[in-house]
């Protein structure tokens, strides 16, 4: 596990984190720029990861297999995160983009001259 700060200032974000928060970045600007790839592949890829660390590598007495398939388990994870934000945030952007348009035609409806 990573380690907590300590007095002298070390970083609680260890190796195997920095390796899996750059794989999850790299695969999410692949998602976003590709057209190739698609979300749902995401998905797809992230499951066997996870369930290979939780079945087998999280056990296994093998330091190099237990950090190697938590490092692969925990960046496929972090590129989930990153596809299910982008999808909540798409329909954000379109749910504010109709409530401003909403909001648009009660000012130009509500500004007509009288008669």
């Amino acid at each position: 596990m990573s380690e907590l700060p300590s007095a002298t200032g070390r970083s609680w974000i260890g190796p195997r984190t920095k390796i899996a928060l750059a794989i999850a970045f790299v695969e999410g600007i692949i998602v976003w720029v590709g057209h190739d790839v698609s979300r749902w592949m995401v998905f797809g890829i992230a499951i066997p990861f996870v369930l290979l660390w939780t079945v087998w590598g999280r056990k296994s007495n093998r330091r190099l297999i237990r950090e190697v398939t938590w490092t692969a388990a925990a960046s496929q994870a972090l590129a989930l995160v990153l596809v299910i934000l982008a999808v909540i945030l798409s329909w954000l952007a379109l749910v504010l983009a109709v409530v401003l348009a909403v909001v648009a035609l009660l000012f130009l409806f509500a500004d007509r001259p009288k008669r």
